[in-house]
């Protein structure tokens, strides 16, 4: 608005000056038609030195993703789950029969076993079921997910994960991947949702 209304003064000035041209034409009073000439000068030049310049275009930033060893904490169904990514096993080695010389579990050809390490506290009120609350998903750096690997023998990637959390209590998740064996880890998410069905999703970057 101030710009309009000095904008309007300018436009004015530049009448004044032309005018004052004129006058000097018809009544020959150069005194007084060059002061209203430098007079309507002095307003624009002032102008033209407060007339504020146009904001520069604000980007957003963009947050940087979680690190391993970093806290997030979501709301669940019934509590505040607080979920720290303490470490990454690349590749996992599988347990070896002593007797056959045979591991146990063994990835699909061309394939590696990894795993991430999760820590989970419960900072709410009621009691958290990791199962059935916390979806977990691990993306490669190529943008494909990883598939969830099935282990029987290979300690401790092969906990079933069962156990529920107590307000106050924590909980460690071992969680066993397969992915091709030159691909490389990107992001870890695990995702809950509220009593209000709303999801959040928790995420870090692993390389």
């Amino acid at each position: 608005m101030k710009r309009m209304i000095v904008g309007g003064a300018v436009v004015a000035a530049l009448a004044v000056i032309g005018c004052a041209e004129t006058t000097v034409d018809q009544t020959k009073d150069k005194d007084k038609a060059e002061r209203v000439v430098a007079e309507a000068q002095k307003a624009v030049a002032e102008y033209n030195q407060e007339a504020p310049a146009e904001p520069a275009p604000q980007v957003p930033a963009h947050p940087e993703l979680a690190k391993v060893g970093d806290s997030i904490t979501i709301p669940t169904e019934q509590s505040e789950a607080r979920m720290t990514v303490t470490g990454v096993t690349d590749p996992i080695e599988p347990t070896v029969d002593p007797y056959l010389g045979e591991a146990f579990d063994q990835p699909q050809r061309g394939n590696r076993f990894f795993g991430v390490t999760v820590s989970v506290e419960n900072v709410g009120q009621g009691a958290i079921d990791p199962m059935m609350e916390l979806e977990n998903a691990l993306v490669l750096r190529s943008g494909i997910e990883a598939e969830d690997a099935f282990m029987t023998d290979t300690q401790p990637w092969a906990q079933s994960n069962d156990a529920k959390i107590a307000p106050g209590s924590k909980l460690v998740l071992n969680l066993p991947y397969e992915a091709p064996a030159g691909s490389k880890l990107g992001r870890f998410q695990v995702s809950a949702y509220d009593a209000d069905f709303n999801e959040t999703t928790a995420e870090w970057k692993l390389g």
